[in-house]
């Protein structure tokens, strides 16, 4: 799983890009933002580990990629978008995302509704997007990292190798972060 594994490095150099590129904006919001980036963080490097050596860390692995898909995706866009919630209204909106997320997470612990939590982070992305519409430059990106990170649900009818499948799956979640941090570091109002 060579190409598995290596692509891994994608998603660890986005995330350590958004780290090092997006503020923290209040505290509670900031920790939410970083940890949200730290878990998905080390499902990566998990990952790599578990693809490129024969060390045995697949329930680590499993944990931390079960928590970035509940929990972490969603986490991370309200947390990269919250200077753009000007409003309390929406600064709600968002945080009642986050916890609609949360439940989603410990649902999923008992029944399998993957479903719900994509449809709770799409949900996070489109608030996301109604709150960009002035700037025209960071919408396009997010539309585009939102696309790529949706392309992964046909890959799996394409593409038949199991190693290359892993691997163009990370590209696009590493696409994912790599274009919203890039979406989110522009100054509000730069159009």
């Amino acid at each position: 799983m060579l190409l598995a594994g290596l692509s891994e490095a994608f998603i660890i150099g986005a995330i350590l890009y958004a780290l090092k590129t997006l503020p923290s904006h209040s505290r509670f919001m900031g920790v939410i933002f970083q940890l949200s980036l730290l878990i998905t963080l080390t499902a990566s490097l998990f990952g790599a580990i578990k693809f490129l050596t024969d060390l045995d860390v697949s329930r680590y692995h499993g944990l931390f990629t079960y928590l970035s898909k509940h929990l972490a995706l969603t986490a991370f866009i309200i947390g990269a978008a919250w200077q753009h919630f000007e409003s309390n209204l929406n600064k709600n909106i968002a945080y009642l995302i986050l916890v609609s997320a949360f439940v989603s997470l410990l649902l999923n612990i008992k029944h399998e509704l993957s479903l719900v939590s994509m449809i709770i982070m799409l949900l996070a992305i489109a608030f996301t997007l109604l709150n960009l519409k002035s700037n025209s430059k960071a919408l396009i990106r997010l539309s585009l990292a939102t696309v790529v990170l949706l392309s992964t649900l046909i890959w799996g009818a394409l593409i038949s190798n199991k190693d290359l499948l892993i691997a163009v799956y990370h590209l696009c979640v590493g696409g994912f972060y790599l274009l919203s941090t890039l979406s989110f570091s522009q100054q509000k109002g730069e159009k």
